[in-house]
């Protein structure tokens, strides 16, 4: 029981460790429960929409299968935690953020601590989005 909830209490700090250093957020930009919900959403959705984005480009260009995230390696760490370690085995399907995953957040965050117009979005995000095909 000791092992498990040590595990657990590790799964947890290592998220909030990751959330911190790779979204560059010390805390919470809104103090109520439903703000701080939404914010958790908002960094789900900026991960997904960006790895959608890329995929999405790179079918259309032609480009080769993204490999950012050391494909080889976590097919790896995925077979080795799910058949040969009778632990906790979510751990095998953490991937760091990419590059693109994290100037694309820190932009929203910026923008929604500051009023900004739409033409921002459009002058500033697109550029940083198309750097990256």
């Amino acid at each position: 029981m000791i092992a498990f909830l040590y595990h657990r209490r590790w799964d947890e700090e290592k998220y909030f460790d990751n959330y911190k250093t790779d979204m560059a957020n010390a805390k919470a930009w809104g103090k109520s429960p439903i703000a701080i919900e939404q914010q958790a959403l908002l960094a789900l959705v900026t991960h997904i929409l960006m790895r959608l984005f890329l995929n999405k480009k790179g079918q259309e260009m032609g480009l080769e299968e993204d490999h950012q995230t050391q494909q080889k390696r976590h097919e790896a760490k995925e077979t080795a935690y799910c058949i040969d370690w009778e632990g906790n085995y979510n751990r095998a399907f953490f991937r760091k953020l990419s590059k693109i995953t994290k100037q694309a957040w820190r932009f929203l965050k910026n923008n929604f601590l500051k009023k900004s117009a739409t033409w921002l979005f459009e002058r500033k995000l697109r550029p940083v989005l198309m750097a990256y095909l």
